[in-house]
């Protein structure tokens, strides 16, 4: 009995113990909660009760260009049951019986995040959603959802739930670049939101979720699946019955998307949420000023560009996308850019090809002096450690200058010249140029382009404006400044530069690249009266000869241009490549920008310098030397180098002493000659005959001498350690 009344007393004490630590806990999360909530209070204006309240897109003029949220509302009494009971279905089912709060989903939401150890969930109402979208950043912290709380609860005070409700409709984004259920009715069915059908309704409720990911133009069968999960939700709720539900799922949508797709609005909204730290509802409602460079004429021109489907041909118009951006060099600043995709921004990443060359191989390697613009490299087969890439062509073509092999975009060549920098150097020296990689894409592959996750069009744009101001790198941007809706500046883009390569590295890449839009692979582009430097790149597909990515990349000393032709579902054709389109693309808006004017030339800076090499080592020997004095002028060519990376003089020996003379009316040449070397003799440049080495002085009678000219003789010796000898040069006017 004792023994019962001990267990007994420990057991309530073990229970006044937990009761304890539970209210210390409640009333130490109680004293958490108003510490942190205090002095928040609800500002009604950032609800966006008025129109004037959306944010805006300023150009270059200081004139409005475009409303971000665009302000077209609708009242809840206009809309149908089916679309109010669609929403309230899938995003608050007890919306009407709570205060703001709904505990049940509360509660889901704390296990769910308990089990996985992160804030994935917020049991978030309608009222909640409403305030997180206006009122407060996107952070996911505790802070931060405890504002959202004390907020949504004084909104229920204030505003009946039909207001509330209204209000959510009305600035929720949802894709396309709509925010509100008028405008989002209006681009994907071309209705009034009182006319949606139930089927129509439920796939809005559905895109809000995640618009990026149930973009019907990119993930048709996700959008169509969360919208059957929204009516299924629906018929578990009441609203519709089985009949009605098996009539949506089965009704097929007939998508408009009759709003002008404008990426511009959409990256510069993008770039507004990564500087201030907010949600896209956030950037629409808080009446901002968003000041750009953007030249409203060119990006009209860009649109239409885009829209035009008489560029491919039918069978090429079924899949791709394109997007097309132009920076003006000057301050790295976009200054127009569309896309035919309305999940699209200058942010999104995407694998970049070939295009990729010139930043992370060829630049690194002419800084460094590895190779000059007119280096031989072999491009042969290759297979570095289970590493065979091939040339887009299947073919190998000997040795091949650095100029030809970016110009042709060849890969061996590529892939040779980053194991001379090393894919580690490449990575740190791709960071100078604003392009930042992952430690994984540390290998060969990256030669050809190829990385973990990929470039977004704004990196590659500002890499390439990079090489155009000389190696100066200026971070790309959309945005100048920003305004809150005070008129007070939150945000002002300083232009802060830094040296990523030398300027002469980038002239000499410049120079090259001015060949790839003449004779490469952008020859499309051909000869504009002025000079324009350009790099391709294709994205083909494994184990096929179809594409997913296509870019040409052009620029003057003015503008940078980037067009790319991508496809999210099904394969591009092989002759949608960067030789093709981009270039289009690339032409017609050099043609637009520089029809009355044309741009500056690239000036040669002090420390590139023009010398002769000599042609005769390089075809003998695969290497590059300068030439001499003695050098005959038909055996040189001037190229351009580095002043800090010149050639040797001479690779050659010069110890083979030959006699020449004339005998019997007859020109005769005397070799002296070793076993298991050759020997090349040339006539005034030109190889006349070539033998093997006996021993002996051979006698060689040159039956094709023409009379009365002077002629040159030298002789090349190539012996068994495959050094190479120069002889004396002879010369003799044959009579």
């Amino acid at each position: 009995m004792k023994t019962l009344k001990t267990r007994t007393k420990k057991f309530v004490k073990v229970l006044y113990i937990i009761a304890i630590c539970l209210l210390s806990t409640i009333l130490g999360f109680v004293a958490y909660y108003f510490a942190v909530t205090s002095g928040t209070k609800l500002d009604i204006r950032a609800l966006n009760l008025q129109t004037q309240n959306n944010s805006c897109i300023v150009d270059a003029s200081g004139n409005y260009a475009f409303s971000i949220g665009g302000g077209n509302k609708t009242k809840l009494k206009d809309l149908n049951a089916n679309t109010i009971n669609a929403f309230v279905s899938i995003e608050d089912k007890r919306f009407y019986s709570h205060n703001g709060l709904d505990y049940y989903r509360m509660l889901g939401a704390l296990l769910k995040n308990l089990s996985s150890g992160k804030l994935k969930e917020g049991g978030s109402t309608i009222s909640q959603q409403l305030i997180k979208n206006t009122s407060l950043s996107r952070d996911k912290t505790i802070n931060r959802k405890l504002k959202e709380i004390k907020l949504a609860k004084e909104l229920e005070k204030i505003f009946t739930k039909n207001e509330i409700l209204e209000l959510y409709l009305n600035t929720i984004y949802f894709g396309g670049g709509c925010y509100g259920i008028k405008d989002a009715s209006s681009y994907y069915f071309n209705k009034e939101p009182a006319d949606l059908t139930l089927a129509e309704s439920a796939f809005l409720a559905a895109v809000i979720n995640a618009p990026g990911l149930y973009n019907p133009q990119t993930n048709l069968e996700g959008a169509i699946k969360r919208k059957n999960l929204v009516l299924a939700e629906m018929k578990k709720d009441g609203p519709i019955t089985k009949e009605q539900y098996s009539s949506a799922t089965e009704e097929t949508l007939e998508f408009a998307y009759n709003k002008p797709n404008n990426a511009f609005i959409k990256s510069a909204t993008q770039e507004a949420i990564n500087l201030l730290n907010v949600t896209e509802n956030n950037i629409a409602n808080m009446g901002l000023k968003i000041y750009t460079n953007l030249d409203a004429t060119l990006q009209n021109y860009l649109d239409d560009l885009i829209k035009n489907k008489n560029i491919f041909n039918a069978e090429e118009n079924k899949n791709p996308f394109a997007s097309i951006m132009v920076l003006d060099n000057s301050g790295t600043s976009v200054i127009a850019y569309a896309s035919s995709n309305s999940a699209y921004n200058g942010f999104i990443k995407r694998q970049s090809g070939s295009v990729l060359k010139p930043l992370s191989v060829y630049a690194p390697a002419l800084e460094s002096g590895k190779i000059y613009p007119s280096s031989l490299i072999l491009d042969e087969a290759i297979n570095i450690n289970g590493y065979a890439p091939e040339n887009a062509d299947n073919k190998y073509h000997g040795y091949v200058s650095a100029r030809y092999s970016l110009e042709k975009s060849l890969n061996i060549p590529a892939v040779k010249i980053m194991e001379m920098v090393s894919p580690q150097n490449s990575i740190e020296f791709l960071k100078g140029f604003g392009i930042n990689l992952s430690s994984e894409d540390a290998n060969l592959s990256l030669s050809l382009g190829s990385t973990k996750n990929g470039i977004c069009d704004l990196s590659l744009s500002g890499a390439y404006a990079t090489l155009a101001n000389g190696g100066k790198y200026i971070k790309p941007s959309f945005i100048t400044k920003i305004e809150d809706k005070n008129g007070i500046v939150i945000y002002k883009n300083k232009q802060e530069s830094s040296q990523a390569c030398s300027i002469e590295t980038a002239y000499l890449l410049t120079d090259i690249l001015k060949g790839t839009s003449t004779k490469g692979t952008a020859k499309r582009i051909g000869d504009m009266g002025y000079n324009v430097a350009s790099k391709t790149g294709t994205v083909g597909l494994k184990n096929s000869n179809q594409n997913c990515d296509a870019y040409c990349v052009s620029y003057t000393t003015r503008h940078t241009i980037l067009s790319h032709i991508y496809s999210s579902e099904s394969p591009m054709p092989a002759s949608v490549n960067g030789s093709t389109y981009p270039c289009f693309y690339n032409k017609f808006i050099l043609n637009k920008l520089y029809n009355t004017s044309t741009p500056p030339d690239f000036i040669k800076p002090d420390g590139v310098v023009e010398k002769n090499i000599d042609t005769l080592i390089e075809e003998t020997s695969h290497k590059i030397v300068l030439a001499t004095e003695d050098t005959p002028q038909k055996l040189t060519r001037e190229e351009l180098f580095n002043s800090k990376f010149l050639p040797p003089d001479n690779i050659l020996f010069n110890s083979l002493e030959i006699k020449g003379y004339i005998e019997n009316y007859t020109m005769k040449i005397e070799v002296p000659t070793n076993k298991s070397s050759s020997y090349k003799i040339y006539r005034n440049g030109e190889e006349m005959a070539n033998i093997l080495g006996n021993g002996e002085i051979v006698k060689i009678t040159d039956q094709n001498a023409i009379k009365n000219t002077l002629l040159e003789y030298f002789v090349i010796e190539t012996n068994y350690r495959n050094e190479q000898i120069l002889s004396n040069k002879v010369t003799i006017f044959y009579t």
